[in-house]
């Protein structure tokens, strides 16, 4: 598969090396892939602690997380 160049600043490199070196990851690409994964799942949590805090009915409820679902699945989300 064909890569694709970033420029990130120096600072930014040496963070994400760190950070790659205390994940034990293969590569820079397997850190941001879980960092990304990490986020996605936050969101959802969060999102699911909001709809659960709130007064919607569980009908209600699970029709957002449908919601999200669709809305996670499109390519510009």
């Amino acid at each position: 598969m064909m890569g694709k160049v970033i420029s990130v600043r120096e600072d930014t490199y040496r963070r994400l090396k760190s950070l790659k070196e205390r994940m034990r990851a293969k590569s820079l690409d397997e850190t941001i892939d879980r960092l990304i994964d990490e986020y996605l799942k936050r969101k959802r949590e969060r999102l699911k602690d909001l709809v659960r805090s709130s007064r919607l009915s569980e009908e209600e409820a699970d029709k957002v997380e449908e919601i999200v679902k669709e809305v996670e699945s499109r390519e510009w989300w």
